[in-house]
């Protein structure tokens, strides 16, 4: 593995930290899903959407990718059809056109970049035949104008979402990226240390997550965005009053006895996320606080050792739903299961239709089950839960940070 060389465009653009031949790899696993559904070419929309950009091309930045069975792969830069009369292999790229996005490189000898889709770059990629087999990622935002251009240029054809497919492979992670990954936990770990210092009684949801956003971008994260929260607070056997709706930050100053939750939904260098969250409790955990928390981590462990290859997260949500009612807790039905890489978020997730997509090993996976924590007199719920992510093994998920999995207690 070589990590070595390395640059990103901008100093919090997260572009480009694999090498050629990783990228060359991924293309290979795209090839090969393709073969596999018979597809004749691929063309990916919506790309930035779940990071199908970043791992095809090592940049978010572009409107569709248009991947051949072999050969090289032109990456569409702009949004309206090629309308020229004279069809040019070669097709200058204006990058000064687009005012609010980073420059492109030309990485790899074997990605081309043009401003407008043409039809005819696939027909110049494909054996004539009708029809085509065209499979896309995220088909339903195909353009009109796309379409008709590319009934007139190819003729009959038809096309297929590959996305359930593609992701299902694309989502285990090489060395390199699992090197990364790493990376990123140590510096979540930082965050989430820094809490003791940060978090302290008389200062606002606003100065608390500002701080805590500023020292992320600080040790490498950036790019699509910079996810740090800070969300249930209040006194910590209370309903919190912003019920994890996140908003934008509440007229609330922390008091010794609170509790708050700092979620870290971040990337690192290298571009890819991953996530941690703790409960910090100024003062002394009370004992109902303590027992929504432990029964939060135990649930989080009961579907950590379910994460085996060939297992489903619709099988692992609903094994671990009975095992949180048989402890005597309630639970809702929260996404709490996705896998991670360049976005956040990425198939298969749970609630989703790829929810049955059976695990493989090497998946970087994401678990906080939640534990709803009723008030008496009231009808309102926290929903209690500690966050990590793992990786998928033989023997079930392994922890990918070392942070504690406790309150955080914070003495002040």
């Amino acid at each position: 593995m070589e990590l070595t060389g390395r640059t990103m465009l901008e100093r919090f653009e997260q572009v480009l930290v694999f090498g050629e031949k990783e990228m060359e790899r991924r293309w290979a696993l795209a090839r090969q899903v393709m073969r596999e559904a018979q597809a004749d070419y691929l063309i990916v929309l919506e790309g930035s959407y779940e990071g199908y950009n970043h791992w095809f091309i090592g940049n978010r930045e572009c409107e569709a990718i248009l991947v051949p069975k072999e050969g090289a792969i032109t990456v569409v830069l702009g949004r309206d059809v090629e309308n020229e009369g004279v069809y040019r292999t070669e097709r200058p790229t204006d990058f000064e056109k687009w005012i609010a996005r980073k420059p492109v490189q030309a990485v790899h000898p074997e990605l081309r970049f043009v401003d407008t889709f043409d039809a005819r770059d696939i027909l110049r990629d494909c054996e004539k035949k009708e029809p085509l087999r065209i499979a896309m990622i995220h088909p339903e935002v195909l353009r009109n104008t796309w379409y008709e251009n590319m009934k007139a240029v190819l003729g009959n054809f038809t096309y297929f979402d590959i996305g359930l497919e593609l992701d299902a492979v694309r989502v285990v992670k090489s060395e390199e990226e699992t090197y990364l990954i790493r990376q990123v936990n140590k510096m979540n770990e930082k965050l989430m240390a820094a809490a003791r210092t940060i978090v302290r009684p008389g200062r606002s949801l606003k100065e608390i997550t500002d701080e805590f956003q500023y020292l992320a971008m600080r040790l490498g994260s950036g790019g699509h965005f910079v996810h740090v929260f800070c969300v249930n607070c209040g006194p910590q056997d209370e309903p919190s009053p912003d019920g994890m709706k996140r908003q934008p930050y509440p007229g609330f100053v922390l008091r010794q006895g609170d509790k708050i939750f700092i979620l870290i939904e971040t990337n690192g260098p290298g571009g890819h996320y991953s996530a941690l969250g703790r409960y910090c409790i100024l003062g002394e955990p009370s004992p109902e606080m303590k027992k929504y928390w432990d029964m939060a981590v135990k649930a989080q462990k009961n579907a950590a050792k379910m994460m085996k290859p060939g297992v489903s997260v619709r099988e692992i949500a609903d094994k671990n739903r009975e095992y949180i009612t048989s402890c005597g807790f309630l639970t809702n039905d929260q996404n709490y299961l996705h896998s991670l890489g360049f976005q956040y978020g990425e198939q298969p997730y749970l609630n989703a239709p790829s929810e049955h997509t059976p695990l493989r090993a090497g998946m970087h996976y994401i678990a906080h089950p939640v534990i709803q924590r009723p008030y008496p007199g009231t009808d309102a719920m926290d929903g209690i839960f500690a966050l990590d992510t793992y990786f998928v093994t033989e023997e079930g998920g392994v922890r990918a940070n070392d942070f504690p999995q406790e309150l955080i207690v914070l003495p002040h």
